[in-house]
């Protein structure tokens, strides 16, 4: 698996076991899981992964990976 593939299967692992609500909150916990990653990339991982932002139970918003074109890395 390179990088690219670690990175957003992270992603997916981290937005499918906790509400994250910003991207900033996305990439500290990526930081906290040992991946670096510039803003730029993360918007195009979340982008590739086809990864959308939802209303949460809690309030606010939550990234979820749209189930129209859900696929795996």
């Amino acid at each position: 698996m390179n990088s690219k593939q670690a990175r957003q299967r992270k992603i997916l692992d981290l937005i499918s076991s906790r509400p994250v609500g910003t991207q900033e909150d996305l990439a500290e916990q990526l930081r906290l899981a040992g991946i670096e990653t510039a803003q730029s990339t993360l918007s195009k991982d979340l982008r590739e992964l086809a990864v959308v932002k939802v209303p949460s139970n809690e309030g606010g918003a939550r990234y979820v990976q749209s189930v129209t074109t859900r696929r795996s890395c």
